[in-house]
């Protein structure tokens, strides 16, 4: 008996999918408390079923238990309605489906913004101000994301009782449950390319400068010719610091295998440098020598600036996720 209830502590990988799935539907304030209490029932209820034969179960008939208890709880998305995920605008029949759309319209639209941003410099040859490109730029995410809420909510409002009867329909077979992803771990192939590119690119920026421009002149060979400005080398040593210590973060992270607290604090402050640097530059003189490559290089720089802002947003939401820890009360959940 002992034996068995030392295992039943240990996470079973079909446990922790379920319960994965489930709080994936619902609000971030609810999750922590609900995944907490439906862990603890599941493997309750598992353990009691696998000392009915009173012998210890090895790892594979452990699985076969766990199995049922998942199927007699019932499909994840029914779960999440019982535990209050109807609170949302958007039930969760269709809550993935929404934020897959909302994550691709969003993405489409800054694209655009971007995109109009810079035929708009290179035709009026005029450089709006950062304040008003991203008023902009704001203004169409609010557009296309409300436009998304507002068709997968008139679709949940007018298709609830079909949506429902679509998702009750057939057996539940808790093995299509997706894994879990392990946000804290490494991406390991990941980080080694941002490192690789990290390096390439100060080398880039302290020694070959002033020769990405080239042409072929016949008989004489390459010429080479920069394609910046005079005044973009005063940002250089800013650059150089920020894409140094992310280099450093990154060999770290890479040593280390998973994040932590302090590392994402760390990471953290870097992109704040990053931003700082990046609007520096864009409220700047001229980038490039060259001015028809103006626009060109204004637009990089604010998909860089983007991709900054988004990325330290990520670690502010794990650190305050983190810090946040286990609050409130959550609904008793039965074993159908």
């Amino acid at each position: 008996m002992a034996k068995v209830a030392q295992q039943t502590q240990q996470h079973n990988p079909w446990i922790d999918r379920y319960v994965a799935e489930v709080g994936r539907m619902l609000p971030a304030a609810q999750r922590a408390d609900v995944e907490m209490e439906m862990r603890s029932l599941i493997e309750e209820e598992a353990e009691a079923r696998s000392s009915l034969g009173g012998d210890p179960v090895d790892s594979s008939a452990k699985d076969e238990v766990v199995l049922e208890v998942l199927r007699a709880f019932g499909r994840p998305q029914e779960v999440a309605a019982r535990y209050g995920a109807q609170q949302y605008l958007i039930g969760p029949a269709l809550y993935p489906t929404f934020m897959t759309v909302l994550r691709i319209v969003l993405a489409v639209m800054v694209g655009v913004t971007l995109l109009g941003l810079a035929l708009a410099i290179g035709v009026d040859q005029t450089q709006p101000g950062i304040a008003e490109t991203l008023a902009g730029l704001l203004s169409s995410l609010v557009q296309g994301g409300g436009m998304v809420v507002l068709v997968f909510a008139l679709i949940e409002r007018l298709n609830r009782a079909a949506l429902e009867k679509a998702f009750a329909a057939g057996e539940w077979d808790p093995r299509s449950l997706p894994e879990v992803e392990d946000r804290a771990r490494v991406k390991v192939g990941e980080t080694v390319t941002g490192i690789a590119f990290t390096v390439v690119a100060l080398l880039v920026l302290n020694f070959y400068l002033d020769r990405l421009g080239f042409y072929i002149v016949p008989g004489e060979g390459v010429r080479h010719f920069a394609i910046f400005s005079p005044a973009f080398r005063r940002y250089v040593p800013f650059l150089t610091v920020w894409w140094g210590l992310d280099l450093v973060l990154n060999v770290v992270l890479l040593a280390r295998g998973r994040w932590v607290v302090w590392l994402r604090w760390a990471d953290l402050a870097i992109q704040g440098i990053g931003v700082a640097v990046l609007l520096w530059i864009l409220t700047g003189p001229a980038l490039a020598a060259w001015e028809p490559l103006e626009p060109a290089f204004r637009v990089t720089l604010g998909i860089m600036l983007i991709a900054t802002l988004f990325d330290a947003g990520k670690h502010v939401y794990s650190l305050l996720v983190h810090r946040s820890g286990r609050s409130g009360s959550a609904p008793t959940l039965t074993v159908a």
